[in-house]
């Protein structure tokens, strides 16, 4: 049912399958169906590290247009939180709420830009009978407020089940009941938990009987729930627009990158470059700090690429690819050292180019000789560092040619993949 719900919400691909999604008996636009509909997962994706009002300060900023005023937000982040009773919690940490709250603090997050349909999957899982009782009494709430509330729930108790509007019941992926309430309860009498229905409907001996319960309404009409009124003001132009609105996000990307703290990394890297910069202060010119100084250079190229790798968790197997990149960066181990049946990998290292190419740009270009106030400096003359490094031949026209080569191959293979992997869910 999972499965199901995910397919109807985000239009996941489904082999086999044919048909078309309608709202209110016309072809659904899937583009601003995606922008005015939510879909809040079994797992609480939360911020462990943020207290209830800044998760929902983040999430007012990103989700409403930048044209709100500051009280307007906080007037938006008030109401949410008390009509979800979170209000007394909103100065602690996520990670310290119960189960209960971080399902209500999941939904209090999505409710920022008023979704008018809100897909949840398992709601109940997880939290003890009182807590799933609040949790479907809120989402009732929000159905009696306008909104269209489609969730999956495995064996709801008798108080749950009476909750729903109207239920459509699965059994070996096939239907066997949809409809009202109502018209369940006298098929199901009110001394019998309704989960047993489902545990008849699993039964191996009921096999026959389930076929035909499941043909019968594969034959019969279809699940259509006419929106109220109410419901329709906020859907209909909405949802059902071949155009949609012509801002792909209610905030500019100027304002997403302010609000997702991406400015504490350019500072990050600002206060870095200053402290590197002091260490390594003057001795760019001193023929006997030449080997700091080709550390300095191979650690900037270190910071730069782990740093874009901090955005993302790095694992194991592919951090592994990154360590024999370093190996033959020419760093370590000059070129003609490293075995002949070997070489070829130096030709696919970004690592190596880089480092050549910030090698040859310091000690190349007919620079003089170096200062040197000790007796002897063997790397006096930059020709001597660049031969020791096996790069006195080296073309740094070559080098910059090969990153840019070696970045647009990455960044088409990557877009070629995320295309790839998008249509394969369609």
């Amino acid at each position: 049912m999972t499965y199901t719900i995910y397919a109807l919400c985000r239009e996941h691909r489904t082999s086999g399958m044919e048909g078309s999604i309608t709202v209110n008996g016309m072809e659904r636009n899937l583009s601003s169906f995606r922008k005015l509909s939510c879909y809040i997962m079994q797992d609480n994706q939360l911020h462990g590290n943020l207290t209830v009002e800044e998760a929902m300060a983040v999430a007012t900023a990103l989700k409403l247009p930048s044209a709100t005023t500051s009280a307007d937000k906080e007037e938006v982040i008030h109401e949410i939180l008390e009509t979800l009773g979170l209000s007394e919690h909103h100065k602690t940490m996520t990670s310290n709420l119960s189960g209960g709250q971080k399902k209500r603090l999941s939904i209090a997050l999505e409710l920022v830009n008023n979704p008018p349909i809100m897909f949840f999957d398992e709601p109940t899982s997880g939290l003890d009978s009182s807590s799933c009782f609040q949790c479907i009494s809120l989402l009732k709430t929000l159905a009696r407020g306008g909104r269209t509330i489609i969730c999956t729930i495995h064996q709801p108790s008798a108080r749950l089940f009476e909750m729903f509007d109207h239920l459509y019941t699965l059994a070996d992926g096939q239907c066997v009941y949809q409809g009202s309430t109502g018209r369940l309860e006298s098929k199901v009498p009110d001394y019998n938990n309704k989960k047993a229905m489902e545990e008849s409907l699993n039964k191996e001996w009921n096999k026959n009987d389930l076929s035909q319960v499941q043909e019968k309404f594969r034959d019969g009409e279809p699940l259509v729930v006419q929106m109220d009124s109410e419901k329709q003001d906020n859907v209909d132009v909405a949802l059902l627009g071949g155009e949609g609105s012509p801002r792909r996000y209610a905030t500019s990307e100027l304002t997403q990158f302010w609000v997702t703290l991406m400015y504490l990394r350019l500072f990050a890297h600002i206060l870095v470059g200053f402290l590197i910069g002091a260490l390594y202060y003057d001795i760019g010119d001193d023929g006997s700090k030449v080997l700091s100084n080709l550390g300095f250079l191979f650690f900037n190229m270190l910071f730069l690429m782990y740093t874009s790798m901090t955005i993302t968790i790095l694992s194991c197997e592919y951090s592994n690819i990154t360590i024999i990149t370093f190996a033959v960066s020419g760093f370590f181990v000059s070129f003609n050292a490293i075995p002949v049946y070997l070489r070829w990998i130096t030709y696919l290292s970004y690592i190596r180019y880089g480092f050549e190419g910030t090698a040859l740009a310091t000690y190349s270009f007919d620079r003089p000789k170096l200062k040197c106030h000790q007796t002897y400096c063997h790397f006096k003359n930059p020709e001597t560092t660049l031969e020791e490094l096996d790069m006195l031949n080296a073309d740094f026209t070559l080098d910059i040619a090969a990153l840019c080569l070696i970045f647009l191959v990455l960044r088409i293979s990557a877009f070629l993949f995320l295309r790839w992997k998008l249509k394969s869910t369609r």
